[in-house]
């Protein structure tokens, strides 16, 4: 017997560019890789976040992106 477990997943990255890359590369619905900056921004909720070039991410966006992580757990 097999069990499939589903996880939702965003993908985000510092530029356009990268995005379209991971999007590129990984596939799927393109609703779930974006910008850091829109994912800032906005409230999004998934149980995986991937974070693409994550040395190249501030030190504020870093901040803001795992309080409001944190906030959805």
């Amino acid at each position: 017997m097999f069990h499939i477990i589903c996880y939702s997943t965003i993908y985000i990255a510092n530029t356009n560019t990268a995005v379209n890359n991971l999007y590129r590369k990984i596939g799927g619905n393109i609703d779930n890789f974006m910008t850091i900056k829109k994912y800032n921004k906005g409230f999004y909720s998934c149980d995986i976040l991937f974070i693409d070039e994550c040395s190249m991410v501030s030190n504020n966006d870093m901040i803001t992106i795992l309080s409001k992580k944190l906030l959805s757990v």
